[in-house]
C-alpha cells in the first residue's frame, strides 16, 4: 500500500515556486527551509524507525510505499 506522501523535497519546491511566482505564502523562504529541514528530519526517523520494527525491505521498496515511486 502506497501513501504517496509528498517527500520534503517536494513540498520545498512547491513552497518556492509558489512564492517566485508571487503567489501569497504563509511562510518566507527561510521559515519554509526550516520547515523542510524539520520535514527532512522525520523522514529520516521514519525510516530509521522502520528498519528495527520488523519491516525489512530495501530502501528503494521502502522509498518507494513512502512516496510513491521513482520520482
Amino acid at each position: 500500500m502506497s501513501n504517496n506522501k509528498q517527500s520534503s523535497v517536494e513540498w520545498l519546491f512547491d513552497q518556492m515556486s509558489n512564492y517566485a511566482a508571487g503567489a501569497v505564502t504563509e511562510l518566507n523562504p527561510q521559515e519554509m527551509l526550516e520547515k523542510a529541514k524539520d520535514m527532512h528530519r522525520e523522514e529520516i526517523t521514519d525510516s530509521y524507525t522502520e528498519g528495527f520494527v520488523g519491516k525489512f525491505v530495501t530502501f528503494e521498496e521502502y522509498y518507494n510505499q513512502q512516496f510513491g515511486g521513482d520520482k
